[in-house]
Formats: C-alpha cells, sequence, structure tokens
C-alpha cells in the first residue's frame, strides 16, 4: 500500500465523478445554454472577476451580497480557459456549468480521498464512497450540474466536514484543505459563518485534548502553514476592500440587516426547526410547501412522500451508532477518524437547527441544501466499517448493488431541479438582443434598462445578454438599492460625470407588462417618441411617470427620488426660447442639514446648481438651443444628479434604519417658455 494513499485516491474519485456526471448532463457540451434570472446576474459577477474588478459574492434577497467572490473568480478562470482559450464549450454559460461540474467534484473527491487517507484499505473505500456519494446526489438535483449559489454549497460543506475531522484525528496537514473548504463556504453564504466559526473551535479544542493526553500532535509543514496562510489572506482581503466604504460597505449592509430583523415574525420555532432540518435527511427539498409561512400539509402527507428517503437515512445512521459503538474503544486510525467526525457531524447538525432557527423570513427550501454534503459523513462512517471488515463476497456485492443503483440513477444528473426554470427566456434574450441592435443607429451606445419591480428577471436576462456582446447597460435604483446589490454598483449611474462620459444611452424595455412572465418584449428598444408632442406649457405626471426612472413608486401627489442620478424624458414641440424648468420640492432631512445640491443636465448640457431646502418651488432657465439638440428633434432628456442624497441608516451616528437613498420630495415638474 502506498505511504500516501490520497492523491492517487482523489484523482481516481473525481475523474469517476467528473466522468459520470457529464455522462448524464452531456448536452453541456454540446448544447447551448443561456443564463437567465440568477444565473444573469450572476454572470454579470462573473464578468467583474475576469476583469478582476469584483469583491463580492452573489445577490442576497435581504439587500446585501454575501461576503465574497471565490466561486465567481473560479467561473470567470473556467470562461477564460473552456471557452475563451480553448474552444471547448460556447457560450460563456456552458463554460460555467462545465466549470461548476469540475469544481464541485473536485471538492467531494478531496473529502473522499481524505477519508480514504485514514482507512486501512483505502483502495475498497474509495470506490464504495464514490459509488454511494453519486447514488446520494443523484436525489439532490443540480447538486452538481448547476452554478446556482445555494446548491454551490453543498460539496465544499462535505469537504469541510472531512477535514475538519482529519485534522481533529492529529492529520494537520489536511489544514490546507480545511482552509480551502471553509474559504469558499464563507464567501458563499452569510450564514456560514455560524459553522466555520464554531466547528474550527472544536477542531482546535480536539487538538487540545489530544496533546494534554501525551497524543504526539505534528505540527503542520512549513508548505502547509504558507498554503494555509495564503488562504486566510485571501479569504479576508475583499473585507478589507469593502471595509473601507465603511456605513456605505457591503459588511455595513449585513450588519444592519442582522439589526433589523432581530423580531422576524417570520421565523420558525424550534419544534418547526428541527423538523425542517431533518426533513432535508429524507432528501426533500420542498421545505416551503411543508413548513414555511402558511404551509398546510401535514406530517402524516410529508412521511408518505419522503419516507423512504428518511428510512435510507436512519439506517445509514444506525449503522453508524453501531460502528462507533462496537468501536468506541479502538485506537485504530480509522476509528479514531470516524469518532471525530462523528462529533464534527453531531455538531453540525445542532448548528444546522439554530440556523433554522434563525432563518428570516420563514422556512425557506434552499436555505440548508448544504446539509446534503453533510450527510456524507453517514456514508463515510458506514462506508469505512464495510471496506474494512466485510469479506470479498460481501465487499463485491455491496460494490454490485451500488453501480446498479448509479446505473439507474446516472441520468439524473441532467434533470433540471423542479424549483428552477429553464434557459427559455435567456435563449430569447439571445436571439432578440442581437436583432435589437442591429435596427439601431449607435447600437453601442449604453442601454438604459426601464423595468417593474417584479420583471427584474428578464431585465438581468437582457442585461447578461448585452454583456455577452460587450455593451453596457444600467438599471433604474430601487427604493433600497435592490438592483445596486442585483446588478453590481458599476450598473447603476451614480453621477453626471458618468452620463457625459457613458452617454448617449438607449432606452430599453426588457418586458411587456401588466404580469406577463418568462417572456420578453418583442421590440426591446423603446420606440420614443409617440403620440403627438407636447405644447408649451406643459408638465410632467409624476403620478404616472413613464418616462422615467430613478423615481420611487408615486404617493398621494409627490414621489421620492430614490437614486443618486433620476432620468425624464420629454416630447414638446420645439422651443421658441428659453425654457423654464420648474419644480415644487423639499430635501428630504439628513444628519448634516435639510438641504440638497441638484445638478441637471438637459440633452447633455449643464444647468446652473440648484439647492432644494424647504418646500418651496425652485427653477432654472433651459437655453433654448440645449432643449432644441435633442435627437430626433424635439425628445428633450433631462438628467438630475443629487449629490447629498444618503441613506438615513448609514448617518453619522444615525438610530434610524432606513436604507432608502433617500434625496428630495418631488410635487411638480413643469416646463413653460420664457420672454423674449
Amino acid at each position: 500500500m502506498s505511504p500516501n494513499p490520497f492523491p492517487k485516491t482523489a484523482v481516481l474519485s473525481w475523474l469517476v465523478l467528473v466522468s459520470v456526471v457529464l455522462w448524464g448532463d452531456r448536452d453541456v457540451l454540446r448544447t447551448p445554454r443561456y443564463e437567465q434570472a440568477d444565473d444573469a446576474a450572476n454572470a454579470l459577477s462573473i464578468d467583474r472577476a475576469k476583469h478582476g474588478a469584483e469583491i463580492y459574492g452573489n445577490y442576497s434577497r435581504f439587500d446585501f451580497r454575501h461576503p465574497g467572490p471565490a466561486f465567481v473568480y473560479v467561473y470567470a478562470a473556467g470562461e477564460a480557459v473552456l471557452e475563451d482559450g480553448l474552444g471547448l464549450v460556447k457560450p460563456r454559460h456552458n463554460a460555467h456549468l462545465l466549470t461548476g461540474i469540475l469544481l464541485q467534484a473536485a471538492f467531494l473527491a478531496l473529502a473522499i480521498g481524505i477519508a480514504a487517507s485514514h482507512s486501512e484499505r483505502p483502495r475498497r473505500l474509495v470506490v464504495l464512497l464514490t459509488a454511494a456519494a453519486l447514488v446520494h446526489f443523484a436525489f439532490v438535483p443540480g447538486a452538481f450540474v448547476q452554478v446556482w449559489p445555494p446548491l454551490v454549497l453543498i460539496m465544499p460543506f462535505a469537504l469541510f466536514t472531512v477535514a475538519a475531522a482529519s485534522v481533529g484525528s492529529g492529520r494537520t496537514g489536511n489544514a490546507l484543505w480545511l482552509a480551502l473548504s471553509a474559504a469558499f463556504l464563507l464567501h458563499g453564504h452569510v450564514a456560514q459563518l455560524l459553522f466555520v466559526g464554531a466547528l474550527l473551535p472544536l477542531v482546535a479544542l480536539m487538538l487540545a485534548v489530544r496533546r494534554l493526553s501525551g497524543e504526539a500532535v505534528p505540527i503542520p509543514s512549513a508548505r502547509v502553514c504558507l498554503g494555509v496562510g495564503l488562504v486566510a489572506g485571501l479569504t479576508v482581503l475583499p473585507w478589507i476592500l469593502d471595509a473601507r466604504l465603511g456605513r456605505e460597505s457591503n459588511l455595513f449592509d449585513i450588519w444592519l440587516h442582522v439589526k433589523q430583523s432581530k423580531s422576524d415574525p417570520l421565523r420558525p420555532d424550534w419544534p418547526t426547526s428541527v423538523a425542517d432540518t431533518a426533513s432535508y435527511l429524507c432528501y426533500c427539498t420542498t421545505q416551503n410547501a411543508w413548513f414555511g409561512p402558511g404551509a398546510a400539509a401535514g406530517r402524516w402527507e410529508f412521511l408518505r412522500v419522503y419516507g423512504l428517503g428518511g428510512l435510507v437515512s436512519a439506517a445509514g445512521a444506525g449503522f453508524c451508532g453501531i460502528t462507533l459503538w462496537r468501536r468506541r474503544s479502538s485506537h485504530s486510525r480509522s476509528a479514531v477518524f470516524q469518532r471525530c467526525l462523528a462529533v464534527v457531524g453531531v455538531a453540525a447538525l445542532i448548528l444546522c437547527v439554530v440556523w433554522a432557527r434563525r432563518q428570516d423570513g420563514g422556512v425557506t427550501f434552499f436555505n440548508s441544501l448544504f446539509i446534503f454534503g453533510l450527510m456524507m459523513a453517514i456514508w463515510v462512517i458506514a462506508g469505512m466499517t464495510v471496506a474494512e471488515e466485510s469479506s470479498g463476497r460481501t465487499f463485491k456485492a455491496a460494490v454490485a448493488v451500488l453501480a446498479a443503483a448509479m446505473a439507474a440513477t446516472a441520468l439524473r444528473f441532467g434533470k433540471l431541479p423542479d424549483y428552477m426554470e429553464g434557459d427559455e427566456v435567456g435563449r430569447e434574450a439571445a436571439e432578440k438582443v442581437p436583432r435589437a441592435l442591429s435596427q439601431e443607429a449607435h447600437p453601442r451606445n449604453a442601454k438604459l434598462l426601464v423595468f417593474s419591480h417584479d420583471d427584474w428577471d428578464q431585465a438581468a436576462t437582457v442585461a447578461a445578454a448585452l454583456n455577452r456582446m460587450g455593451i453596457r447597460s444600467f438599471v433604474p435604483e430601487s427604493d433600497f438599492g435592490d438592483w445596486r446589490v442585483l446588478f453590481g454598483r458599476d450598473h447603476v449611474i451614480d453621477s453626471l460625470d458618468q452620463v457625459l462620459s457613458l452617454g448617449p444611452f438607449d432606452w430599453w424595455r426588457p418586458t411587456r407588462g401588466q404580469g406577463v412572465r418568462a417572456q420578453l418584449a418583442d421590440t426591446l428598444r423603446d420606440e420614443f417618441p409617440r403620440g403627438a408632442p407636447s405644447r408649451f406649457p406643459f408638465s410632467f405626471d409624476l403620478q404616472h411617470p413613464v418616462e422615467s426612472f430613478g423615481l420611487s413608486k408615486p404617493e398621494n401627489g409627490f414621489t421620492w427620488t430614490e437614486s443618486r442620478v433620476v432620468f425624464f424624458r420629454l416630447w414638446s414641440e420645439p422651443a421658441r426660447s428659453s425654457v423654464r424648468l420648474k419644480f415644487r420640492a423639499s430635501a428630504l432631512p439628513l444628519e448634516r442639514g435639510e438641504s440638497q445640491r441638484v445638478r441637471i443636465l438637459v440633452n447633455r448640457s449643464a444647468l446652473p446648481e440648484i439647492r432644494v431646502t424647504k418646500p418651496s418651488q425652485y427653477s432654472v432657465s433651459v437655453p433654448k438651443d440645449s432643449w432644441n439638440a435633442g435627437t430626433p428633434r424635439g425628445v428633450v432628456e433631462v438628467a438630475m444628479e443629487l449629490p447629498d442624497c444618503a441613506r438615513l441608516a448609514a448617518q453619522p451616528n444615525a438610530l434610524e434604519t432606513d436604507r432608502r437613498l433617500l434625496g428630495i420630495c418631488l410635487h411638480s415638474l413643469e416646463f413653460e417658455l420664457e420672454g423674449p
């Protein structure tokens, strides 16, 4: 037997995992796939990583980004190598998906290799665990073949659990793999701070107990220490860069969410949290229907649907319990590792219940998908016993059963999870976006994407399709900064300097509106002007602000600005003289005073600055030549910048938790001709 079977067993397991998964999902190598919705938003992040500019993870529905970009940098590297370099797959989403398969298989293969290195019969164990893992994850749709952020935590969690047990048993050389898996978990989801933060001290405690009992615990080599230090440095680097933004940082947004959600009434109680956690052990991925707010399904119905999966897990756990009890006094390296893995697994399961209790917004199925990675601890403990203690005939029978199960389930790896849509909208965008660009006089112009809140997924899909073609796109900001979080800060215009440097802009409306789902507008580019031009004097309808972005939902007689730059688009008769732009407004109160500067561009020409304070009428003169400079003639684009706007929650010493970007309150916006 090789003195160190780990490298060979890990590589062998990885090759088998990749081969079987790619056989089930072989279309990724030959059928173009296009990102949409969540994948489209992540594609924008991957593109930033490809240019070395991303410091955040995927977006959260609670208006912050998860702590780090480890995953997106791997996908960016995969795109650069597999698509740009080798031309192996196209388009780029296929490269992301293929990279994800290779990465997830690597995490799992490392876990299997580490476990096998503790066994007296590593080759047997690697065969059993690789086969068992393929069968296990065949019942977790998307576990290998999707890059959706909640799914990609599964395999790193399996590696983290096994590596923690290995290091805790005295194999300190595996600290590098422990650090690597911890880094991906910490970057992948903010809740993983609970698990990594609690389990790493547990590992240190296990090592301390070993030292106190007189066991010789080796010090990691200089190479391992250097690797751990490098991983730790890369893990915290994005946090350091982000922290420099102070109250505008992502870390502040995370802290603010934790503060605001302390009394979330939708959080599950302890019994529901236990049931939610246990449901994953039954191979359930529809927790919302059973334990979410308003769920009406009963527990007997749950047992009818998922009872078999629960029995399989219970049988595996029972076998583990018998093994641990029978080998409780053994000092063999496999028995010690099994005990350490049991300790880490039980501690992690308790933390899963704590996390389930802490879920904001109620039970959601994707919040704890990583439990499927933790479940590998059951099959590692059981598989190690079978590999070491079974006779040749029994081992062959076990392998035959697993091989049959693999053959029966291999095609499941190409199956899309029930809770995920296909890529129909992505394909539609891949067809319609180039067609819309070909109809424009200036197709390289940046695009303003105007859409309603509920149509964000179509807008993100179009933004990703434009990005694939090298066209910049920008989105209207929302009350709580949703789009700054989802699309990225570089897709939200923050100043008139950007308007001048990035514009002129074409306005695009990606969706048909009125509740039409999963379908883009036939004409993505907004055909303006429409109807007869307005005749002076006229006012802009702030209660129905169709040709605008950067305004909040209108209230009774007024509307708020919700972005640093607000756009309006008008269609008027030619001006015969200078135009008086008038608006009634008030500045929203901030820590440094109730005052807001307002800078205005009309058809890209700057006007004198206005300072808005108390509710009053404000006005500025627009030269005739500036008003008439639009293309086509009569189109007028007005851009307002509010450089002093700020979130109340981000004010120094603020007690408020209001995260809206507050600038001015607009009551009216009017235009009239000045005298000769």
